[in-house]
């Protein structure tokens, strides 16, 4: 399942990015980054919530990211095909989108704060999101009140006017 910019971008906000970002049950996630690795892909970050992999010529860094199966599976279900480069493909829901990214926000450190916050906020507008009534919810299951707090004043900020 395609996350990350191409997702959010598919949600109806485009913004520059470097990789592509999939999301597997974890019990596949080791299938791909070998199936990568057989299609001329080198490894060059592997933790325990992402893989990271290029090849040799410098096109798509692709971020492999593992979800347990139970997520994945839900997930899987909301989702929506769509065709890239004549392949198909799954984008998440986006309300999962955005629980995916209030997490990472609330975990990830301050250097997710800028892609992340944007990207809430901007799929919140673009989808006429009503932020106590969809993202509140997700703040409390995903993140925290400080984060929801924050969304609020980044999302007033950018549609004043």
């Amino acid at each position: 399942m395609i996350v990350g910019g191409l997702a959010v971008a598919r949600h109806g906000y485009a913004r520059t990015t470097a990789d592509i970002d999939l999301l597997m049950a974890t019990n596949q996630a080791a299938s791909l980054v070998r199936q990568l690795r057989e299609a001329g892909y080198t490894n060059i970050v592997r933790r325990d919530v992402v893989t990271r992999l290029c090849r040799p010529e410098g096109a798509w860094v692709v971020d492999v990211l593992p979800a347990d199966e139970n997520t994945f599976s839900i997930m899987w279900r909301r989702a929506e095909t769509v065709i890239l480069a004549d392949c198909e493909f799954r984008i998440p829901a986006v309300e999962d989108l955005i629980a995916m990214k209030i997490f990472a926000l609330t975990h990830g450190g301050e250097h997710r704060e800028s892609k992340d916050m944007g990207d809430i906020v901007s799929l919140a507008i673009a989808n006429d999101l009503d932020l106590d009534a969809r993202i509140r919810p997700l703040c409390e299951r995903y993140g925290t009140n400080r984060v929801f707090m924050r969304i609020v004043e980044e999302y007033r900020r950018c549609t004043r006017g």
